[in-house]
C-alpha cells in the first residue's frame, strides 16, 4: 500500500495533532500576535488550538486516507475505481446466475405430476453451507414417463454454485431424485465483479491500446467473454495449427460448463472481429486427467463415532475443494496447471481447517501437472485407529 501519509510530510505539512499545533502556534507568532500563556492548561488557547486543529486534522485525515488513494488505479475503490474503468472503457461486471439442466426420476409413474418453478434443488451441506438452485419453469410429468430434464438458476449470482457433478441432489418432493452429470451447466455462475478483479482487467486494457495481439489482450477478451479470472488462461504458443497459430486453455474455477460456452467464446474471437491480423487463435477448456485419491484420517480419541463419520464427510468435501469441486472451504491449495500438486502441504491445510484431525496419510504421489489439471475420479477417506 502507497505511504500516502508521507506525500503530505514530504510537502512539509504535518500531519500529527503536535505537529499542527505547533504549526499553527508558528502562524499566529508570524502574523505578529504574541503566545504569552501556550501553557497545555491554558483555557484560551486551548479552545482556539481545538477550534483550528480538530476540523484541520479531520480533513487532512480524510484525504489520507479516503482521497489521496482515488487518484490511483492501485488503491482507487468502489465508485473510484468505476470511473477509473470508464477512462479505458472497462465496466465493472454484474455477476449472474448459474444456469443448468438437471435429471428428474420419480418412482410413480401411474399419473400426471407436476413439480411448480421455483422448488428448491440443494446440496447435501457442505462446511455447513448448503447451495441451492430451483426450477425455472414448471417440470410436468405425464402418467408413463419417469425422467426428465429441466432447467435451474442459482438462487445468487455467484461462482460457488458451479459445483462438480452429483452436489445438487436434494428435493423437498416425495418420490423423487434428482442428479446431473459433469456438463450440466449451460451457463457458468458468476459472482459480482470486486475491485481487485476490476483493476486487473483495467491493467489488462493498456496491452489492447496496441495494434498487436498480444497474451494480455486475449486474456482480456476471453476474460471478459467467459467470466473467468484472467490468470486462469493459459496459452500454448507452439503453433499447434502452423506458423501464427496458438490456442488458449481455460482453467474453470470449478465445474465446467457446457461445449456451448466455448463455442460462443470461439465465435466471439474469430467471427466479431476480436483478433489480431494474421492470428488463428482456439480457445480449450483446460484438459484434465482423471486421479483417485486415497487417504487415512486419524482423529482425536474423544471424539464420538457419530461425529467421526461427519468428519470423514467433511473431510472428504475438503479435498474435493483442493481439487476444485466446490468452493466451500478456504486456505487450501488448489489445483494448477504446471505445476506441482503436494499432498503433504494439503494436510497441513486440512489439520489446520479440522482441529480435531490429529493426522492425515495420503497414499498419493504428489502430482505434477503440465498443460492440464487433476480431476477426480474416486476419494477415499478412511478412519484410522
Amino acid at each position: 500500500m502507497a505511504d500516502f501519509e508521507r506525500f503530505f510530510t514530504d510537502q512539509g505539512i504535518p500531519t500529527t495533532e503536535d505537529g499542527m499545533k505547533e504549526r499553527f502556534k508558528q502562524i499566529v507568532i508570524d502574523e505578529g500576535s504574541t503566545v504569552s500563556n501556550d501553557s497545555r492548561y491554558s483555557p484560551f488557547w486551548r479552545v482556539v488550538s481545538a477550534i483550528v486543529v480538530t476540523p484541520a486534522m479531520w480533513l487532512l485525515k480524510t484525504l489520507i486516507s479516503n482521497i489521496a488513494p482515488q487518484f490511483y488505479l492501485k488503491t482507487a475503490k468502489d465508485a473510484y475505481l468505476d470511473d477509473w474503468s470508464a477512462n479505458y472503457d472497462v465496466e465493472r461486471k454484474i455477476g449472474q446466475p448459474t444456469l443448468g439442466m438437471l435429471e428428474f426420476h420419480r418412482y410413480d409413474t401411474t399419473q400426471t405430476r407436476t413439480i411448480v418453478a421455483g422448488t428448491a434443488i440443494t446440496t447435501l451441506p457442505i462446511n455447513n453451507i448448503v447451495y441451492s438452485v430451483f426450477l425455472v419453469e414448471d417440470l410436468v410429468f405425464e402418467a408413463g414417463t419417469a425422467y426428465k430434464a429441466a432447467q435451474v438458476s442459482s438462487v445468487v449470482n455467484s461462482s460457488d454454485t458451479n459445483l462438480a457433478a452429483g452436489y445438487f441432489s436434494q428435493i423437498d418432493e416425495a418420490g423423487m431424485a434428482v442428479d446431473h452429470g459433469e456438463n450440466w451447466i449451460t451457463q457458468i455462475g458468476v459472482s459480482d465483479e470486486t475491485d481487485d478483479e476490476l483493476r486487473e482487467r483495467v491493467r489488462l486494457r493498456f496491452n489492447r491500446l496496441s495494434h498487436y495481439h498480444t497474451d494480455g489482450v486475449y486474456r482480456s477478451i476471453i476474460s471478459e467473454a467467459t467470466g473467468v479470472p484472467p490468470e486462469n488462461v493459459y496459452f500454448q504458443h507452439d503453433a499447434p495449427r502452423g506458423p501464427g497459430t496458438a490456442n488458449a486453455y481455460i482453467l474453470f474455477p470449478l465445474a465446467s460448463p457446457q461445449a456451448s460456452v466455448l463455442t460462443r467464446v470461439n465465435k466471439h474471437i474469430r467471427e466479431d472481429g476480436h483478433h489480431g491480423h494474421g492470428d488463428d487463435v482456439m480457445v480449450f477448456e483446460m484438459p484434465r486427467q482423471s486421479v483417485n485419491i486415497t487417504a487415512t484420517a486419524f482423529i482425536a480419541n474423544e471424539v464420538i463415532e457419530l461425529e467421526r463419520e461427519r468428519m470423514k464427510a467433511e473431510i472428504t468435501q475438503a479435498i474435493r475443494a483442493a481439487f476444485r469441486e466446490n468452493a466451500a472451504y478456504s486456505g487450501l491449495t488448489l489445483t494448477h496447471p504446471n505445476s506441482r500438486f503436494s499432498f503433504t502441504r494439503l494436510a497441513g491445510e486440512l489439520i489446520r481447517i479440522f482441529p480435531d484431525l490429529d493426522l492425515i496419510e495420503f497414499d498419493n504421489a504428489d502430482i505434477y501437472t503440465q498443460r492440464w489439471v487433476p480431476s477426480l475420479n474416486t476419494v477415499t477417506v478412511t478412519v484410522g485407529v
